[in-house]
């Protein structure tokens, strides 16, 4: 019944923008070389921050699997209209990423070699097609995010091919050889989502960038007493509609915690906690880790209201 998630270590309190582009000046030579082995790139531009690290993960696998460097797209935030790019860099650190596989930033390879090996006239869109007796047809830059995301690196392309779904890392390298695609650019993300099992354990390499951990001391320090506590609660109306579709067996990113529970069965109190078990849930577990303050991130901050109303803890203060 622990329906809250309690984070009772190190809270990051990663905040946009704090890292600036990548510094040209100080581009290592990975980054500058071509890799005769080809390029992957892709827009991530399916779902905010979560649903975007997730489809990461699949798509680091799979770059593997061909023996092809990824080229790692920045976040897609819509915080503002249509959206803000935020570098990879801004929250992590690109150079851990290479214990696994070759990676270069978009930022760094759409400024040193991307115009240079992948001239305007040789950018096609891959996509997959369900329908093989029409013509490939990948939609390229319509609509929002795909083509604001493109655009933001000044990228347009002459034409689409298709790529056949569920391929092989053999039959990728066959159908597509560096030789003849030394860059292949799709159009979302070819990773499932949720995260497949096998590919979870990737997350180990995503490590925060030292701007990031600097940040979020310096957020803790001024904001929370220590001891404390963190919940991440999704209350918001676009959430609360999601949880009308339940009770089912597989539910969005679900899966990851079926191995913790017998039956994994999805239900609205799962997805959707009432405010008295959320309330009685935070409240135990402040006075479980003798805490101080609770930090609560959520899409909803009237609850945060309610739940300070509700509060009986008066040595223990509500953060957000």
């Amino acid at each position: 019944r622990r329906l809250v998630m309690m984070v009772v270590l190190l809270l990051l309190l990663v905040l946009p923008g704090l890292a600036s582009q990548h510094d040209l000046a100080e581009l290592d030579a990975q980054e500058q070389a071509v890799d005769p082995k080809g390029y992957l790139l892709y827009c991530p531009c399916m779902g905010r921050f979560g649903n975007q690290a997730s489809h990461f993960l699949g798509v680091l696998a799979l770059a593997k699997s061909i023996d092809r460097t990824l080229v790692v797209p920045p976040f897609i935030s819509y915080k503002e209209y249509p959206l803000i790019l935020e570098p990879y860099e801004a929250y992590f650190d690109i150079e851990a990423l290479r214990a696994y596989h070759r990676v270069v930033s978009m930022e760094a390879f759409m400024n040193t070699i991307g115009p240079a090996i992948w001239p305007p006239e040789q950018r096609y869109m891959y996509c997959y097609s369900f329908q093989p007796d029409k013509p490939v047809d990948c939609h390229t830059k319509e609509g929002n995010p795909f083509g604001p995301f493109w655009d933001g690196f000044q990228i347009d392309f002459v034409g689409d091919r298709e790529v056949t779904y569920g391929m092989s890392p053999a039959q990728w390298q066959s159908a597509f050889p560096p030789s003849e695609h030394h860059v292949i650019a799709l159009r979302g993300a070819p990773a499932k989502f949720p995260v497949l099992p096998e590919h979870r354990g990737l997350a180990r390499y995503v490590e925060w960038h030292s701007a990031a951990r600097q940040q979020a001391e310096a957020t803790i320090h001024q904001k929370l007493q220590r001891p404390y506590v963190a919940a991440h609660l999704r209350v918001g109306s676009d959430w609360r509609n999601a949880c009308e579709f339940l009770p089912t067996t597989d539910y969005m990113a679900s899966p990851q915690c079926d191995d913790l529970r017998p039956e994994p069965l999805v239900t609205s109190e799962l997805c959707l906690p009432s405010f008295d078990i959320v309330l009685a849930e935070l409240q135990e577990a402040a006075v479980q880790h003798n805490a101080r303050s609770v930090y609560i991130g959520t899409d909803d901050l009237t609850y945060v209201d309610r739940l300070r109303e509700a509060w009986t803890l008066s040595d223990v203060s509500i953060v957000t």
